[in-house]
């Protein structure tokens, strides 16, 4: 309550109506903005969480259930307080870590499209080629080929 206890101590909250709703709308303010503050670390500690695990777990499944449940929340309550803490969508965070990672990945390795696309995830390649070229307008190969 910081310095609205001595208020409080001393009597002098309580001398009118005015003062006392004057002192209880200054307590219920710093109490809001100290839990608000608490909720905003928690939310970001949980967004943290998410990305790391996506980061270093991208080859696996990464779905939403598969998340919530590596932070112990419900998916729809994790998918609320990733776009809350970050402005997109989970999915679209997974989709764009691994549309950069693939990109990174065909202009720095000889790897085969295929070994690429289940490296980041996608376990059939010719998904992979169609969701890469929806994005950039260009197949891996020709991707990897105009950026060598």
């Amino acid at each position: 309550m910081g310095t609205d206890i001595e208020a409080l101590q001393s009597g002098d909250a309580f001398t009118s109506i005015s003062k006392l709703r004057k002192w209880s709308l200054s307590v219920l303010a710093n109490l809001k903005e100290g839990t608000s503050n608490e909720i905003k670390d928690i939310r970001s500690e949980y967004v943290k969480k998410i990305q790391d695990y996506t980061d270093k777990n991208l080859h696996d499944d990464v779905s939403l259930r598969v998340l919530a449940d590596h932070v112990n929340l419900h998916p729809t309550h994790l998918s609320k307080i990733y776009k809350i803490e970050t402005g997109e969508g989970i999915s679209d965070y997974i989709s764009r870590l691994r549309m950069d990672r693939a990109c990174h990945k065909l202009k720095t390795t000889n790897k085969k499209v295929y070994e690429i696309s289940m490296e980041i995830g996608y376990m059939d390649p010719a998904y992979f080629i169609k969701v890469f070229k929806r994005q950039f307008g260009v197949t891996p190969q020709e991707y990897r080929d105009t950026n060598k």
